[in-house]
């Protein structure tokens, strides 16, 4: 299939993340993506790694240069990557949910993970670099805990290279809904496909356990969710865990 994107192919890299952080980004065009074979170091949130055997997944990074939206919109990028996977995945099997922030789960089971690194130069929103690691035809999996692939879930077996592309059309077809003014319609979407949407859910929040809801993400991309007693909590990014129990 024809490289319709920059896409550099190595063979092996720490990270691709990494790799792409430590060339100069402001030389580099818009949509240059960093995509490797084998992974050694895959990174993702906080200390976490990503796991992935060489030639069977998506491990990328891209490059987007988002300086048409307001510093303060940065998790509208989120919102891109995540619903570019969404979709993708969506074409082969159901039941894909948005884990919040952004990683995407089949049924109970996580497929892919994303960790966006945004840079700020004073009131601009320069660039952004989007690393996914997604599970295609992997199907044995070491310590990764709740793990799963296409294949695990098809059966099938995906050409990596046309994935990637399928997956970046994706991807690009969300952010031109972005730059064309439907943030609304992409917040929508995402808030629909969260996991645990309006769900009784459990989570540890504040070192106790506690069932609520999710009712929204605000504009900064902290989640908001109604607890039992009716009061409303907004929360950041590790201030909560998903336990991943539901109230049937």
């Amino acid at each position: 299939m024809k490289n319709k994107y920059n896409i550099i192919w190595l063979e092996c890299v720490d990270s691709t993340q990494s790799y792409l952080n430590s060339l100069d980004t402001e030389k580099l065009s818009e949509w240059t993506i960093i995509a490797s074979k084998s992974q050694e170091k895959g990174r993702g949130q906080g200390e976490n790694r990503w796991e992935s055997e060489d030639d069977k997944n998506i491990t990328c990074s891209i490059l987007l240069k988002p300086n048409y939206i307001s510093i303060i919109d940065q998790f509208k990028i989120t919102q891109v990557i995540s619903l570019g996977v969404y979709d993708f995945l969506s074409k082969y099997v159901s039941n894909v949910h948005i884990k919040w922030p952004n990683d995407i789960y089949v049924g109970g089971n996580k497929i892919c993970g994303i960790l966006i690194q945004n840079k700020v130069c004073g009131m601009e929103y320069t660039n952004a670099i989007c690393g996914i690691g997604l599970n295609i035809n992997q199907i044995v999996f070491k310590y990764a805990p709740n793990p799963t692939s296409l294949k695990i879930e098809t059966n099938l077996d995906f050409i990596i290279n046309d994935c990637l592309i399928e997956l970046l059309d994706c991807i690009r077809h969300r952010e031109i809904m972005l730059i064309e003014g439907k943030a609304e319609e992409l917040n929508d979407k995402y808030k629909l496909n969260l996991l645990y949407y309006n769900v009784w859910a459990k989570y540890y929040y504040k070192n106790e356990y506690i069932w609520a809801r999710i009712l929204d993400v605000n504009e900064f991309g902290y989640l908001i969710l109604e607890k039992r007693d009716n009061r409303k909590i907004e929360v950041e990014l590790k201030e909560i865990k998903f336990c991943h129990q539901i109230e049937e």
